[in-house]
């Protein structure tokens, strides 16, 4: 009998044992629930607030388009606006804004064979040349390649194979389609440098890498009021003194862009007068004083929350309505 007793005493333990790990289990995967839940509405709530602040940045730049201002420096709201851009706060939330000309940027679609060995990165690259003759026939329309380059029998033979493109690059991570190019020469920093992407000599501290100084989206011509040192450097043959004197002009007297006392140039003439010499002519083709595709990137935070979303969009003004022509998340 007590033998009956004593097992009838282990199979309750037994039985409250299996119920508590039950218990525990139901309570855990609905503590799980309710944080994946939180999540869900923290990420949603988040890509709202991105949001906000890229639509604001582009009420920013339509305001701006309709000033009477015919030039766009570094110096104007669509560039520095603390209360605008600069961690806004929002019930539940807020985001921060960056807005950068694109026309800043040397376009890789349209730069000339020189432009693009005096880039920087590519310009200290060992394989200069394989890059350079690839990126011109990956977008030329022809099958001829250069004399480095690289036509559609290469790509052809990759284990992997694809089409030469034989035509513009529609973004600047295409490029990695290109025969030479790697993810290092495009996303990392240029030891070397020691300067903003966004305008030379602002901060002072940041690297630059070469997805920050070339686009896609413009015409070409290069506003000489944002393009930073690189930019400016690349276009004068690797002259770097006088791009900086470019800089120093039109950063004003305190030497610093997007300032108030900034003096950018009205019309591409004075910038040419500073380059002067053999190369005047040529760089005076390259240059222009106003923009009309700006990349934004904007991103949303959450209040007590670790959850943020970074949306990229550029977007051109050109025409109305603005246009968003490249877009992603993040």
């Amino acid at each position: 009998m007590k033998d009956n007793k004593g097992i009838a005493l282990l199979i309750v333990l037994w039985i409250l044992t299996i119920l508590s790990v039950i218990a525990l289990s139901f309570v855990y995967m609905m503590r799980l629930e309710i944080k994946m839940a939180k999540y869900q509405r923290d990420k949603a709530q988040a890509f709202y607030l991105a949001r906000a602040g890229l639509e604001r940045a582009i009420v920013q730049l339509i305001i701006d388009k309709r000033s009477s201002r015919k030039i766009d420096a570094l110096n104007e709201s669509w560039s520095v606006n603390p209360d605008a851009y600069e961690d806004v706060n929002l019930p539940g939330g807020g985001y921060k804004v960056e807005v950068s000309d694109e026309s800043g940027k040397i376009n890789i679609n349209t730069a000339s064979a020189g432009l693009l060995r005096n880039l920087p990165v590519i310009k200290d690259a060992e394989n200069r040349a394989e890059i350079c003759d690839s990126i011109i026939d990956w977008r030329d329309t022809n099958s001829n390649h250069e004399l480095s380059g690289s036509e559609d029998n290469y790509y052809q033979a990759l284990e992997e194979p694809y089409h030469c493109k034989n035509g513009h690059l529609d973004t600047v991570e295409e490029l990695l389609l290109v025969k030479g190019v790697t993810g290092d020469l495009l996303y990392e920093e240029d030891a070397d440098s020691n300067t903003s992407f966004l305008d030379g000599d602002r901060d002072g501290v940041s690297n630059i890498r070469l997805k920050d100084i070339i686009t896609v989206y413009t015409d070409g011509k290069v506003n000489i009021n944002t393009a930073g040192l690189e930019v400016l450097s690349s276009l004068i043959g690797g002259n770097t003194e006088l791009a900086r004197n470019i800089i120093k002009y039109r950063a004003g007297a305190d030497g610093v862009d997007g300032t108030e006392d900034d003096s950018p140039f009205s019309s591409a003439g004075k910038a040419t007068s500073i380059v002067g010499g053999s190369g005047h002519g040529q760089f005076a083709k390259l240059i222009k004083v106003n923009s009309n595709v700006f990349k934004i990137v904007s991103v949303g935070r959450v209040d007590n929350s670790r959850v943020t979303k970074k949306i990229e969009a550029v977007v051109d003004r050109s025409n109305s309505p603005l246009k968003i022509i490249y877009y992603r998340e993040n």
